[in-house]
């Protein structure tokens, strides 16, 4: 590893208190000899130590780029990059403590690179970091969520932030906007190389490298300076391990979101119901301009056997309807879309005219007013989702008005058996149905759901009237249809209502 002038010079006076520097321009030093005539002609990656008192050849200040370490300037031939000495200082003490030095971060790199050539775990590798800095190190991706830190740490003694990091493993929202208004994420997400920045958003200083594949943000190295300021040895600490860690990251790319939100995670554990502090979710629902208690609506669109790229493109086209509000995340294998305030007029006439285009197949809840109650209609968009395909298989997109019956029978039947719940006189009909070949359940369901009208229904079942009626005369001889009694007919309907619902999923009522 190349070690700066100034890095030496910072670890140096830690224990040397009264060096001084003069320049710092030097470029990456491999090692550190003791000057003698056999040194020349000088190499620019050399640290050289003058032991003696004598002044610095002349060939230090002829040759520019030369570093050194020796004693006090006002010679000739002092060179422009130089580690100043007083004479209380032993410079053989000096020169093996810049040995060490050397020592120390080339042992830290080979460890770095052995760990990652055996595919160690990235907390492993990042632990190693230890062995150079005392400070915090830890890696996130794209959407700063966190991927590996070093332990142990005192950030869970000291920031809040960190702990909610830990707890949940991605940023809190409301520092994500924070970071978004002040300027920080655009500055921190476009900078390749190592940075410190002042910043406004986090209790503790930070130093940055930002790890990319081509042109391609893979993810953020950050060291937390919970012991000391940021420092030129944090920054090139940074810049080795981001440069070592990008070898690690393309090998292994399922360790990093490329495609992923800032919210994902967020909306992600409100679903499964890992997040249910309502104060903590509300306070993050500043990021969004929304209250936990307005009015939503879910989408979910089966993603199953979707390519990164097309899934990329539909959370462009929903997140980015100027009409709108709407923040997307994947769960399971669909892509669920919160619509904000949603105007239903609106949410059809989007969705009718993408689900085409790009041939998906989704299913729209009701709408709601308690966000921590997510994975209810999560799982009324995925009932619908999946009984709109069975009974509509030409349709794309599935609301849940148009289902609601099914979402409501699929609690009823649940624990109970058909012959429980069904009109006796429909269960006749259907055995009728497996016997003789014929359709007689379709046609009552028909005839019902078109308030009897006899031009409806056959219209609906592309049969002439008279059919009809030899249809009905039949059905009446296996059901007792009390047309004046509503309780009866309601119950026959919603009789063949849950018949029907219990062949579309299990193909055997």
């Amino acid at each position: 590893m190349r070690l700066s002038l100034r890095l030496i010079y910072e670890q140096l006076a830690e224990q040397y208190p009264a060096l001084s520097l003069t320049g710092s321009s030097s470029p990456g030093l491999t090692e550190v000899q003791i000057f003698s005539a056999g040194s020349i002609p000088p190499r620019n990656d050399v640290l050289y130590v003058v032991l003696d008192d004598a002044a610095p050849p002349r060939i230090f200040s002829e040759t520019p780029g030369i570093s050194c370490i020796t004693r006090g300037p006002g010679h000739l031939n002092f060179p422009e990059q130089a580690i100043v000495v007083p004479c209380q200082y032993c410079m053989t003490d000096l020169f093996n403590d810049v040995v060490s030095l050397f020592r120390q971060f080339q042992s830290w790199e080979t460890s770095v690179l052995d760990a990652i050539a055996r595919e160690r775990p990235l907390t492993d590798i990042l632990n190693l970091s230890h062995m150079v800095t005392r400070d915090t190190v830890y890696l996130a991706d794209t959407t700063l969520k966190l991927i590996a830190h070093t332990s142990p740490t005192l950030m869970d003694d000291i920031s809040a932030n960190w702990n909610y990091q830990i707890k949940y493993g991605y940023m809190p929202m409301n520092i994500v906007r924070k970071l978004i208004d002040t300027g920080e994420l655009a500055y921190m997400n476009k900078t390749r190389e190592s940075f410190t920045y002042p910043t406004e958003t986090f209790n503790l200083p930070y130093t940055c490298k930002n790890i990319f594949h081509g042109c391609q943000l893979l993810a953020h190295l950050f060291i937390v300076g919970v012991y000391s300021p940021p420092t030129r040895t944090h920054l090139e600490i940074a810049e080795a391990l981001g440069r070592m860690l990008s070898i690690y990251l393309e090998k292994n790319p399922g360790n990093v979101t490329l495609f992923g939100t800032f919210h994902e995670g967020f909306l992600r554990d409100i679903l499964n119901r890992r997040l249910c502090n309502r104060d903590l979710i509300q306070n993050q629902l500043s990021y969004f301009d929304w209250k936990i208690d307005d009015t939503f609506a879910l989408l979910l669109i089966d993603c199953a056997e979707d390519s990164q790229y097309k899934k990329q493109l539909i959370i462009n086209h929903l997140s980015q309807n100027p009409n709108l509000d709407c923040s997307v995340f994947e769960a399971e294998h669909y892509l669920a879309a919160i619509y904000h305030a949603p105007d239903t007029t609106d949410i059809r006439r989007d969705l009718y005219s993408f689900a085409d285009k790009f041939q998906i197949r989704g299913a729209l809840s009701k709408s709601f007013h308690d966000l921590t109650n997510l994975h209810i209609y999560f799982e009324q968009a995925k009932k619908t989702l999946t009984i709109g395909q069975k009974l509509s298989p030409d349709n794309h997109i599935f609301i849940n008005d148009d289902y609601g019956i099914y979402s409501i029978i699929s609690r009823i039947v649940e624990g109970h058996s058909i012959f429980e719940l069904c009109h006796e006189g429909v269960l006749r009909l259907y055995e009728t149905d497996q016997e003789n070949g014929t359709d007689y359940i379709n046609t009552l369901f028909q005839y019902l759901s078109n308030d009897r009208n006899l031009l409806r229904t056959s219209k609906s079942l592309f049969i002439h009237r008279n059919t009809l009626s030899y249809r009905l005369d039949k059905i009446s001889a296996v059901v007792d249809l009390e047309y004046d009694n509503p309780e009866n007919r309601h119950y026959i309907l919603m009789s063949l209502y849950i018949l029907r619902y219990c062949i579309l999923n299990r193909n055997n009522p």
